[in-house]
């Protein structure tokens, strides 16, 4: 929340409203599962954190607590969508602006997330499969060796799980459309205001290389899921 690129000062001096960026944790320290650590989304749980902040305080910096929007890119928009899904966000928005949500990716499952988690402790060292001692080991680990593990674990993990090996986990919101179903349930029961868009080269964030394989990980991934929530919210 706080990189140069969402520095919200000319947003906020436009219009008459009030910008909040929160910051929360990210990779392996916010979605690593393993059942000697973690088996809930922490990254997830921060967001739900600062959104009751917000609700509770941010009518002390001129905000209205009945009118908050929550807008967010590529990740941060299926945060987002995540969001929508929870009974325990009920109240705390009122709009959502959705730019390039990747619901093509899903959830992980906790079964694959689990999985990574293991491959995380080998990473750091444990060779077995003993909680105790693999509690203990990210339990003293550095913030260096985690993100080193989190390296390593790249080259075993990716082939099997893509690019993005950490990730919400949510067994019954493991597909686009289970995703999509859920989002459109939930954001009608609380009569949500839905923006959704897509940024039309949102791939070249990863790569810089332009083809029709480019271009069709673009529709799958970003494009399509978004014109079928869109549709589909709109009915």
């Amino acid at each position: 929340g706080n990189l140069p690129c969402y520095d919200a000062t000319s947003l906020s001096e436009a219009g008459d409203i009030v910008i909040v960026n929160i910051n929360f944790r990210l990779g392996a320290f916010g979605f690593l599962h393993h059942p000697a650590i973690n088996t809930v989304n922490l990254a997830i749980d921060d967001q739900i954190t600062a959104l009751k902040w917000i609700k509770a305080n941010i009518e002390a910096f001129g905000g209205d607590p009945e009118q908050i929007t929550l807008f967010g890119q590529s990740a941060g928009a299926n945060s987002i969508i995540h969001l929508i899904g929870l009974p325990e966000t009920r109240g705390l928005f009122h709009r959502v602006i959705l730019q390039s949500p990747s619901i093509g990716r899903g959830n992980f499952k906790l079964h694959e997330a689990l999985e990574i988690g293991q491959a995380m402790a080998y990473a750091l060292g444990v060779k077995g499969k003993d909680t105790v001692t693999i509690r203990d080991r990210f339990m003293t680990a550095t913030s260096q060796e985690l993100l080193a593990a989190m390296k390593a674990v790249r080259e075993s993990c990716v082939p099997k799980f893509g690019n993005m090996l950490f990730k919400p986990v949510k067994d019954e919101w493991d597909t686009p459309e289970k995703i999509i179903k859920v989002t459109v349930k939930e954001a009608k029961a609380r009569n949500l205001q839905v923006i959704i868009g897509t940024t039309h080269d949102e791939m070249h964030g990863f790569t810089l290389e332009r083809s029709e394989k480019v271009r069709a990980i673009q529709e799958a991934r970003f494009d399509s899921p978004a014109n079928a929530l869109a549709k589909a919210l709109y009915e």
